[in-house]
């Protein structure tokens, strides 16, 4: 979650009243709608994301996250590089081929691509690394609420929703959806901004909410150094 800026857009509520019809919630305000979707997410206390993000039309970054409160896991891939990632409470353990090093992290001669490596949370890369993987960290990024209008209705794998626009980062739009019922949690997110002249969107599915999973702390590893991994 660390090298395009949209990869998890924020989740923004409308400014409108939803309809009673639609959703049983136009008595609540949008700022309790965004509580009970963000407390909500808590109360799961676990789901699964896929996220992909593309620069002019061409898939750049894919994200397939396992999230639960205390741990996750999460692969990636980037431009021919992939990694998966670990994270338990606050050990954070990654695998990545060469490709990933060189065009993740800037590493010219990757002396730890292919093995486990316990990235220490005093290392540079940590929090960028370990973003928006556990529950907590996720909901952060939901809290984050721009300037947004009610988009209408619209049917996101196979459910019902509210769809909600408004704007992300200083270039980019955003339209997230919402379940029109209890626990009001968020099924989907599209983004778009221009950087660099170009296109940036993103396109987020949630789904397994609540699915019980484990994550493993690796067999074998080798610490990071700044030597390393600087």
């Amino acid at each position: 979650m660390r090298r395009l800026t949209l990869v998890l857009p924020v989740v923004v509520v409308a400014l409108g009243s939803w309809s009673a019809g639609a959703s049983g919630a136009s008595s609540k305000t949008p700022a309790e709608i965004l509580q009970l979707s963000v407390s909500s997410m808590h109360s799961e206390g676990s789901f699964h994301y896929n996220s992909t993000s593309s620069i002019a039309g061409v898939v750049a970054l894919t994200l397939s996250t396992d999230s639960a409160l205390k741990f996750g896991d999460q692969v990636q891939t980037l431009d021919g590089g992939t990694e998966t990632t670990r994270l338990i409470g606050k050990k954070l353990y990654l695998y990545a081929n060469v490709r990933a090093y060189i065009q993740d992290f800037g590493v010219k001669k990757p002396k730890l691509a292919n093995e486990w490596v316990l990235v220490p949370t005093t290392n540079k890369n940590y929090g960028n690394i370990a973003d928006a993987i556990l529950v907590p960290s996720v909901m952060q990024q939901l809290i984050d609420v721009g300037t947004v209008k009610e988009a209408g209705e619209a049917t996101v794998d196979g459910q019902t929703a509210l769809a909600l626009r408004g704007n992300a980062g200083a270039s980019g739009t955003e339209t997230v959806y919402v379940s029109t019922t209890a626990p009001y949690l968020p099924i989907a997110v599209v983004a778009d901004a221009t950087e660099d002249g170009r296109k940036i969107t993103n396109d987020l599915v949630f789904s397994k909410w609540g699915e019980k999973f484990t994550v493993k702390t690796p067999s074998k590893y080798v610490v990071a150094t700044k030597k390393t991994f600087p």
